[in-house]
């Protein structure tokens, strides 16, 4: 259980340098107004390593007291890059 943990950690971790390299751009979007679409695509980049934080810490916190959970409660900021990859694969369609 520890390693899936770390792992799925680690796979956060990688997943800031794209995140990075998103927040950095995402001013840009409200080149042409403030639409809904750019506010919630800010949003959500802006809220993704609250997430992976805030997981993060609640996981290693019950891990002795509700395992089951833990699996769960880790795989929440999975959300974030599995709408992004949905949206991307929809456009190109």
């Amino acid at each position: 259980m520890r390693a899936y943990l770390i792992l799925l950690q680690v796979f956060y971790a990688v997943l800031f340098v794209p995140w990075w390299y998103a927040l950095t751009i995402a001013p840009t979007m409200f080149n042409h107004g403030a639409t809904s679409w750019a506010v919630h695509t800010s949003t959500a980049i802006v809220t993704y390593p609250l997430s992976v934080v805030a997981c993060s810490l609640l996981s290693w916190i019950q891990f002795h007291r509700w395992p089951r959970a833990v699996r769960w409660i880790i795989l929440v900021p999975m959300l974030w890059p599995a709408a992004a990859l949905t949206v991307f694969l929809s456009i190109r369609a």
